[in-house]
């Protein structure tokens, strides 16, 4: 039987290596590090709630009755006191924490399990962090509310979502469709025929079910995709960019921009 007892970090502690801490009031951001291989594996917990966002690198993690493989990109929650293992196997690994201390939850009379639901959909809340990465970075007079408003738009958003009523079923049908698609060119037409409903129901609730528009969702999809890339292979930025869909470098520099806060160039060199 693994003890626990003697493996609870306090706020703001880490096992990482390296790791660089801001502190905005009620908020803990860690940026921690794994730039070479080393010895990991220690089972332990968080004093506070937080979540982690793979920014590059990843590992496999333990966690009571279950495995899983955190890759770049992953947004994972802990509760406060969870038992975890974390085993790197990919190296260089960098990863984006944000503990919550118990003063900002009793503030805004958040709960853990509304902050969790919010991290689940993954394309969703990865702006959203990056966003606030970007933020914590600037770190200006503005920063400290900017960083409050974007988590609480990011949990307030998840939970109207789920108080919304069960969509209808052609709904998941297509946001399988076009995440599945995203490199192609999906007509309206098509995907209503596809689905076997009118165009005109699709386009009538699209905003509705995605909380976005059309367009805005498929160049959402296509900045997910360019995350890995831009952090995991040798290519260029204007070859990413094609790669995405984009028509040329300077669309994909505003669009990522407008999503992640980032230039390219700046999430790439990060």
């Amino acid at each position: 039987m693994i003890d626990f007892t003697n493996c609870i970090l306090d706020k703001g502690q880490s096992l990482a290596p390296e790791s660089t801490t801001y502190l905005l009031q009620d908020l803990i951001f860690a940026i921690t590090e794994y730039p070479e291989p080393t010895e990991t594996g220690k089972w332990h917990a968080h004093k506070n709630p937080q979540i982690s966002f793979v920014l590059k690198g990843g590992n496999i993690e333990n966690r009571k009755g279950k495995q899983l493989e955190r890759v770049c990109g992953s947004i994972n929650y802990y509760h406060a006191y969870e038992p975890h293992q974390n085993i790197y196997q990919v190296f260089p690994s960098k990863h984006l924490s944000v503990e919550f201390d118990e003063a900002f939850l009793n503030k805004y009379d958040l709960k853990e399990h509304q902050i969790s639901a919010a991290v689940k959909d993954h394309l969703f809340s990865k702006f959203f962090l990056l966003n606030i990465l970007n933020e914590v970075l600037l770190q200006d007079s503005y920063s400290r509310d900017s960083v409050n408003i974007l988590l609480l738009e990011l949990v307030n958003r998840a939970s109207f979502l789920k108080k919304s009523d069960a969509p209808p079923s052609w709904v998941p049908v297509l946001r399988e469709i076009l995440n599945d698609n995203w490199n192609q060119q999906l007509s309206l037409q098509l995907l209503a025929d596809t689905l076997g409903v009118h165009p005109v129901t699709i386009s009538g609730n699209f905003r509705k079910y995605f909380s976005t528009t059309f367009g805005e969702y498929m160049r959402k999809i296509k900045i997910d995709r360019s995350l890995k890339m831009i952090k995991e292979s040798n290519n260029s930025l204007v070859h990413i960019a094609h790669e995405c869909g984009f028509s040329d470098h300077s669309h994909f520099t505003r669009t990522f921009k407008n999503q992640t806060g980032f230039l390219p160039k700046q999430y790439q060199d990060f």
